[in-house]
């Protein structure tokens, strides 16, 4: 089972939403600059002709920077939903943080089992909708 607690924050307990949101910032700034000299295509793709389970996520970044969320969840729906979630995950934190609060997720075995196949599941279907889609 899933459990999602709030707890007193200790003494040396980080904020990882601050993490998330540098890094964010740094890679808005970073990948263009990274992409504009990278002539190659995906290595899976050139080879087996099809899309990866991660294909469109460079693109859906920069729909993302150019707020076009329909083309976003359009290139890669899982890895926006990962976007989504990473982005309330951090606002929480932060606000968790500034109360002296620390958000804790947890799970038991029967739990992780069922998180792994839901997982696995969606990339799963994730990808079979780029195959679909010609992403």
């Amino acid at each position: 089972m899933l459990r999602l607690r709030v707890q007193p924050r200790g003494r040396f307990d980080w904020p990882y939403g601050y993490l998330a949101v540098f890094l964010v910032l740094l890679a808005w700034w970073a990948v263009p600059l990274m992409l504009a000299g990278y002539p190659l295509g995906c290595p899976f793709r050139t080879i087996t002709d099809l899309p990866c389970p991660s294909c469109g996520t460079t693109r859906l970044f920069h729909a993302l920077r150019d707020a076009r969320m329909g083309d976003a969840l359009a290139l890669n729906p899982l890895a926006f939903l990962g976007v989504v979630l990473a982005g309330v995950w951090s606002a929480t934190d932060i606000v968790a943080y500034h109360h002296k609060r620390l958000v804790v997720l947890t799970w038991d075995e029967p739990g992780r089992r069922v998180l792994l196949v839901a997982v696995l599941t969606l990339i799963l279907l994730n990808w079979f909708y780029l195959i679909w889609a010609g992403v």
